[in-house]
C-alpha cells in the first residue's frame, strides 16, 4: 500500500474523508487510562469502494484522536494547562 513514509501525506490528501472508515490505534504503552492494555489495533468500515488512500487517511485520523486523548490526560493528571509540546523522531 505506502512503499515510503513521504507518500503518507499525499495519499491522505487526495481523498475528501475517510469515507467511514475508522482506524483505532491501540497504543498500549501510553497508558491512557480508559485504555485497554489488551486491546488490538483494527480497521471498521472497509467497503468495495474503500481505497488505499481512505485507510491511510483513517490511520492519521485515528492517530490525532490518540494523541488528543493523551494530552487530556496529561492535563487531568497534571493539574495544569499544557503550553507547549516538543516532540521528537523522523
Amino acid at each position: 500500500m505506502i512503499k515510503a513514509a513521504n507518500e503518507i501525506n499525499a495519499l491522505a490528501r487526495s481523498v475528501l474523508s475517510t469515507s467511514r472508515v475508522y482506524f483505532m490505534t491501540t497504543f498500549s504503552s501510553l497508558f491512557v487510562p480508559y485504555l485497554d492494555p489488551g486491546a488490538a489495533t483494527f480497521i471498521v468500515g472497509l467497503m468495495s469502494y474503500t481505497t488505499p488512500a481512505h485507510i491511510v487517511c483513517s490511520m492519521l485520523e485515528g492517530n490525532v484522536f490518540l494523541t488528543h486523548a493523551v494530552i487530556e490526560s496529561m492535563k487531568l493528571d497534571s493539574n495544569s494547562e499544557l503550553d507547549h509540546l516538543k516532540v521528537d523522531g523522523p
